[in-house]
């Protein structure tokens, strides 16, 4: 492969393994994220929210951004660039394509607990957005203001930071993804050519597993 590509693809691992480091990714793998509403005649009501604290996502953020931002060599839509590079095995490009288009079909549909404010529903990648942009990031005025206003909006906003963390927890998976495809193309091992979905159970397996040594009961 040629070394402007190997350079970009031993960041990536790198980055990959910083973020399994972080204590957001420890809280998902060893409490997961929940949210327990209940549905009353008057409002609906949420009876308690679990997930990481606000310091571990802060903290995530510094390097989770760099996968998600086309200024970064490393993010999930620049590796579409490296798919002319004649030294990458054929199972690594469609591996690494497969889970890209899985990605973007994820941000562009509503998220799984899908609510309207006024009228408008956003997708995944509009939350996605505005939750990056306009408070953990590089703002932007406009998704700063789109934030703040959603944020006005107690019930509505609890029930969007919880989908917000589904979504950072679905890249995430991603990231992890591609970064085990990506060591091994390293290597000069063999990329397996099954999809994403036949393999995460094994790898989510081994995760739980570094983890549990460390859990306290």
């Amino acid at each position: 492969m040629r070394d402007q590509t190997r350079q970009i693809l031993e960041l990536f691992v790198e980055k990959a393994d910083l973020l399994e480091t972080r204590s957001f990714v420890k809280h998902v793998t060893e409490h997961g994220i929940t949210l327990n509403l209940r549905m009353t005649q008057d409002e609906p009501t949420i009876l308690n929210q679990n997930l990481p604290d606000d310091e571990a996502l802060a903290a995530l953020m510094v390097t989770f951004r760099m996968f998600i931002q086309d200024n970064d060599s490393i993010s999930l839509r620049n590796l579409g660039k490296l798919m002319d590079d004649p030294g990458l095995s054929g199972n690594w490009k469609a591996q690494v394509k497969d889970v890209r288009d899985q990605n973007n079909v994820h941000l562009n549909n509503f998220p799984p607990i899908a609510v309207d404010y006024e009228g408008v529903r956003p997708t995944s990648r509009e939350l996605l957005e505005v939750f990056v942009y306009g408070d953990l990031a590089h703002t932007s005025q406009k998704k700063r203001q789109q934030f703040l206003t959603w944020k006005s909006n107690p019930f509505f906003f609890q029930v969007l930071q919880y989908s917000f963390h589904e979504i950072v927890v679905s890249l995430l998976e991603a990231i992890h993804y591609i970064a085990h495809m990506t060591r091994r193309e390293l290597a000069g091992e063999e990329v397996p050519c099954l999809p994403m979905v036949e393999q995460s159970a094994e790898m989510n397996a081994q995760r739980l597993a570094k983890y549990k040594t460390n859990k306290i009961e």
